[in-house]
């Protein structure tokens, strides 16, 4: 569970009542990719999970134009067209992109279109003052094809029966930045943005043991997002007792979203057909305001040139608003009206260490408080298959982390840690049964888990151990990376402790990938080896349903192989994935 963002502002569908988020750029475009955890992650949000946040690239500061395009084939129909433009013109640098993507999918009704846009504009009103303009688009439409029961996965992993159910997203971000050198010790960054999206989808939601009528309405469930932000931040460097380096950081972030959600019914028959016949008399109809007032501080005490702590807090406004009805029986058309709000006002804390142990070498560790409140799709819905506790609570608890990292004569780098996250009233799916038989997954606060484990990352290059390549671009390496969670619920209530030390939902327990990358003068490749260990689907750890909707999650293994060709200003690349043609789902 991450704070998404791109170039530090929010991409999510709705960061505190529905934190989705649909929209994530083309690899193409991107520079690097953050991930911040612990205190320092606290500045961007009460997520468990800490910050990743996509950082797009920049017109090319020696240029006035850079004109970059790629073109992509593949099977099951896939065609991929990238083009962007970027450079430097004086005061102003730009970088902009289109991107298309479409596919027919491996799977029957899989198929999918999307469109990708961008432009940036970054103009130095002076030399300290900097104004930049964002605007990022995306249009999204895919074919869904629905589940399989494990059968039916074993007689033919490609068959589906949906052929009616459809997904459409559109994501519109507009960003406004100023960034201030007030002077070499202190910087001020504003950020003013918007977020204007709507996701839509219609079919079938029954489950898939249930055969698909064409001549039955479709189920249509429409969300609109309109979210409003602002964010100031500033950090002023000082020198403590008059010798090293420290930082200080405050800021605020005030935030207004609504989203409107509606469910109803289509009457068309199997195209992608998002309206909703009766719009006066719906089975849902909500409108979920909500405000967000937030203060944060950090500051890194470099105490010596090797050691520094970094304390933070978070200070949280939320309130949350519902409103609206729901009519569970078209037939009655009787609506039941519902109006909530809530408030909560809170403090996060953590705090961070990090000790040069070598030059190139530093141990670390990590403690921050988080925070989850329930999302809207808890609060409000209405499928088949699928109930909510009415009385859910947010969920709380903290994460901790320490570990060693660092690097040995530019040829082998590693990273090792390990990790304790607590969840408090984590909310999860329970299989149950109505009365007249049928099963449903029924989600509520089970209880707390807790998650520990450990994650490993080395990689070494073995050209650098060669005098003749010490200093070359030419590369042969071998990564590989493992990470074990061990996460199970614990201090089930008295009406639940059959749960106690049950797994946790989509928690494998090993994750693995291996890897050898090569690099001589014009070639380059990359061939890699992942592992997945089996994981349950609900917190009973039922290992099977006769309906497909619970059950374990098989282990899977897959082989990817990339082989590229440079020339002047061309490349051209091959790329197979899943080269055993293992068949999974996930």
């Amino acid at each position: 569970e991450f704070n998404s963002r791109q170039n530090g502002y929010d991409i999510s569908a709705d960061p505190i009542g529905y934190p989705e988020t649909y929209y994530s750029p083309p690899t193409d475009a991107l520079d690097n990719i953050e991930i911040i955890r612990g205190a320092a992650s606290l500045q961007y949000g009460t997520q468990f999970g800490g910050l990743l946040n996509f950082k797009f690239k920049k017109g090319v500061a020696d240029k006035p134009l850079e004109f970059v395009s790629k073109q992509t084939v593949g099977s099951a129909g896939l065609f991929n067209s990238f083009h962007s433009a970027g450079g430097q013109h004086k005061k102003l640098n730009y970088y902009g992109f289109y991107n298309y993507k479409r596919g027919d999918g491996w799977r029957d009704n899989t198929g999918f279109g999307v469109h990708n846009a961008y432009l940036s504009l970054k103009y130095a009103l002076t030399e300290k003052l900097t104004l930049g303009l964002d605007y990022s688009f995306m249009d999204c439409r895919m074919q869904q094809p629905g589940g399989l029961t494990d059968t039916q996965f074993n007689e033919n992993p490609k068959q589906s029966f949906r052929n009616r159910n459809w997904f459409d997203a559109a994501w519109n971000v507009p960003a406004l930045t100023l960034d201030y050198a007030i002077n070499s010790d202190h910087l001020l960054s504003v950020k003013i943005y918007s977020l204007l999206a709507d996701r839509k989808n219609t079919g079938n939601l029954n489950p898939v043991h249930y055969p698909d009528d064409a001549s039955v309405p479709r189920t249509v469930m429409n969300d609109e997002y309109r979210n409003y932000y602002m964010e100031a931040r500033s950090i002023h460097h000082y020198n403590l007792a008059g010798k090293t380096q420290s930082s200080f950081l405050v800021g605020v972030r005030l935030y207004h979203g609504n989203t409107r959600r509606v469910q109803g019914y289509n009457y068309s028959e199997s195209g992608a057909d998002f309206s909703v016949g009766d719009s006066e008399n719906l089975q849902i109809d909500y409108r979920f305001p909500s405000y967000n007032a937030a203060a944060f501080a950090e500051n890194v005490f470099q105490l010596t040139d090797k050691f520094s702590v970094t304390p933070g807090i978070r200070m949280e406004y939320i309130q949350t608003n519902a409103k609206g009805y729901t009519m569970a029986d078209p037939t009655t058309r009787l609506k039941t009206l519902g109006r909530e709000t809530h408030t909560r006002h809170f403090p996060l804390l953590g705090a961070g260490l990090d000790y040069k142990v070598t030059g190139q070498t530093d141990a670390y560790a990590n403690f921050s408080q988080n925070y989850s409140p329930i999302s809207f799709g808890d609060i409000v819905i209405l499928q088949p298959g699928m109930k909510v506790d009415p009385d859910l609570k947010d969920v709380k608890g903290y994460n901790f982390d320490l570990g060693y990292r660092g690097q040995y004569k530019k040829a082998f780098n590693f990273d090792i840690s390990g990790f304790y996250l607590l969840y408090k009233n984590r909310v999860g799916n329970l299989l149950q049964t109505d009365g007249g038989g049928d099963v449903y997954q029924y989600k509520t606060n089970i209880s707390d888990s807790r998650s520990a484990g450990a994650e490993m990352y080395g990689e070494i290059n073995f050209l650098r151990l060669l005098p003749r390549y010490k200093y070359k671009e030419d590369k042969l390496s071998f990564y590989a990376s493992a990470a074990y969670t061990n996460a199970r619920y614990i201090n089930a209530p008295p009406s639940r402790k059959q749960f106690e030390g049950k797994r946790v939902e989509y928690a494998a327990q090993w994750i693995d990938r291996f890897g050898l990358v090569f690099l001589f003068k014009n070639i380059s490749g990359t061939l890699q080896y992942s592992y997945v260990d089996p994981e349950f689907s609900d917190a009973t750890n039922a290992r099977a349903s006769n309906d497909g909707i619970v059950g374990i999650i098989p282990a899977y293994h897959v082989m990817d192989l990339t082989v590229s060709y440079s020339l002047a200003q061309w490349k051209l690349s091959l790329s197979a994935n899943n080269l055993s043609n293992e068949k999974y789902f996930t």
